[in-house]
């Protein structure tokens, strides 16, 4: 009899454990499941608002910048607003080779190694005659941009501050430049020795002087993305770990990354990646401080990242999504042109690159 009532008692007790049980791990499950960002709409819809399209159909460079697309045809610049009308002109001294944007101006390259600094508004600022052949450009949001050179035995470098003033000449022995990020009094690179048969990789800091501060040597590495922090921390993305340097070279916080990187985006505030994990895909955020903000599982890998201050888009040759750095998906919009590259701006609105033309589209009640 005594045995029956202790078994009547026990089992409402594990009853209860297995119930409290059950409900921790839904709790838990809830807080670390990846969530399926392809099914889901979105809070917020987005339409055209507007758009530009190049004159010319395949005979000019075209390139896209705020609500600007800037076309360039042998010497001559000409900017489209995305109200369809034309914002302003340039002629440059050469045949523009290249654009690409820094801050709120446009670097722009001519066949005569001219190095030429114009506001989004149209005012040329400043023309820079450089004295080697320009191998490439690297530009950051607050303006400054770094131009590398053609050598024979490595990579010979100027930097250029937001104003458009030269600030510093450095020179790397075998080796390439593969990245480039500008902080409050210094400014680092990431490149790749190419003296041996080995992959090694450098993260080299330097003063505004160009006076190297430290430097930080990799084996069987590449450093492919280098970013300041507001707090000049500097934040370098390996293959599958990301490292966390302070200002004066002290390693700060080594993270590894659960999965292959296939496409990485950076600013002050936030890091998205697009990562393949076990037969599966993600977009991940983190904060500048490397603590993971949100994952969420994706269909397919993306064609490409754009980081804002807290959101970012993830984007696919027909469609796009805004997340926030939390994994929120605000928007979610189906492109009637192929995309060929997407962008945010300041003001909240979304752009879509699509070959010669510029969409801008923005939210809607």
């Amino acid at each position: 009899m005594s045995n029956t009532t202790s078994k009547k008692k026990v089992i409402p007790v594990l009853l209860v454990a297995v119930i409290i049980m059950l409900a921790l791990l839904l709790y838990i499950n809830s807080r670390t499941a990846p969530q399926s960002s392809f099914l889901m709409e979105g809070r917020s819809k987005l339409a055209i608002k507007g758009e530009a399209a190049a004159v010319s159909n395949s005979s000019s460079m075209v390139y896209c910048v705020q609500n600007l697309l800037i076309e360039a045809q042998e010497e001559n610049l000409r900017a489209k607003s995305t109200d369809g009308n034309i914002a302003w002109s340039q002629k440059l001294p050469g045949k523009i080779v290249r654009l690409a944007e820094a801050g709120d101006s446009v670097i722009i390259i001519d066949s005569l190694n001219n190095i030429s600094y114009c506001s989004l508004q149209g005012k040329l600022i400043w023309t820079y005659q450089a004295g080697y052949e320009i191998a490439d450009v690297f530009t950051e949001d607050n303006g400054s941009f770094l131009v590398e050179y053609k050598g024979m035995t490595g990579s010979h470098a100027e930097v250029f501050n937001e104003g458009g003033s030269k600030i510093a000449g450095i020179s790397v022995e075998k080796s390439h430049i593969l990245s480039f990020s500008s902080g409050t009094n210094a400014f680092s690179i990431s490149v790749l020795d190419t003296s041996g048969e080995s992959i090694k990789s450098k993260i080299i800091t330097y003063d505004l002087k160009g006076d190297i501060l430290w430097a930080q040597n990799f084996e069987s590495e590449i450093i492919s993305k280098l970013n300041y922090s507001k707090n000049q921390d500097i934040t370098a993305i390996g293959e599958n770990i990301a490292y966390v340097y302070k200002n004066d070279g002290i390693l700060k916080d080594r993270v590894e990354i659960q999965g292959d990187i296939s496409h990485i985006a950076m600013n002050d505030d936030i890091i998205a990646i697009a990562i393949h994990d076990k037969g599966r895909k993600y977009s991940v955020c983190f904060g500048a401080n490397m603590k993971e903000l949100s994952r969420l599982e994706i269909e397919k890998d993306p064609m490409g990242i754009h980081t804002m201050k807290n959101s970012y888009i993830i984007y696919y040759d027909d469609e796009l999504l805004v997340l926030t750095s939390k994994g929120e998906l605000t928007a979610r919009y189906k492109s009637n042109t192929d995309i060929n590259s997407v962008y945010m701006t300041n003001d909240n609105k979304v752009y879509i690159v699509s070959s010669r033309r510029l969409q801008q589209l923005e939210y809607i009640k």
